[in-house]
């Protein structure tokens, strides 16, 4: 799939391989992560006010530590912990899916260099910059960034550094 062989790869060429999958590891964990908290807090408004009033009162819930607070004053004490488990349920589901699909994806070298451990400097930085921004970001930007992210990492596949 890869015309240069993995032996012929640099430590540095490496490096940067093990940077593109670490940025598709953080990428699809964190979006993973806010669509699983933001299907939960559906299902537990839902649940607890139905449908047609939700939708009626535009209720949604504000903050969820630590309880969980809707835009109407309600609070839900006891409803913490459900809420915690269905974005637990929704994120490993999600990101396991994810992961195991993007990795099967990713040709032999990327496979080969992660063996290394090491990660070029650009990407430590890149991912600590991606992780506070993911979770600052509204949802909608926050999803168009990763996935601006992971397709940058797929369109440079083919490309070794």
């Amino acid at each position: 799939m890869h015309d240069q062989p993995e032996a012929s790869l640099t430590a540095a060429q490496k490096e940067s391989l093990n940077g593109r999958v670490l940025l598709l590891f953080i990428c699809i964990a964190l979006s993973t992560l806010r669509i699983g908290i933001w299907i939960s807090n559906w299902i537990v408004l839902f649940w607890v006010y139905g449908r047609e009033r939700v939708f009626r009162e535009h209720l949604e819930i504000v903050k969820i530590k630590p309880l969980l607070v809707v835009s109407n004053g309600d609070v839900f004490g006891p409803l913490g912990f459900v809420h915690f488990l269905i974005a637990v349920i929704l994120w490993m589901v999600l990101s396991i899916s994810l992961l195991t699909f993007s990795w099967k994806l990713l040709p032999t070298p990327y496979h080969d260099s992660i063996k290394q451990g090491t990660y070029a400097g650009w990407s430590i930085l890149a991912a600590i910059t991606l992780f506070f921004t993911l979770n600052i970001l509204p949802l909608k930007f926050a999803l168009a960034l990763a996935l601006l992210v992971v397709a940058m990492v797929f369109l440079t596949l083919r490309r070794v550094p």
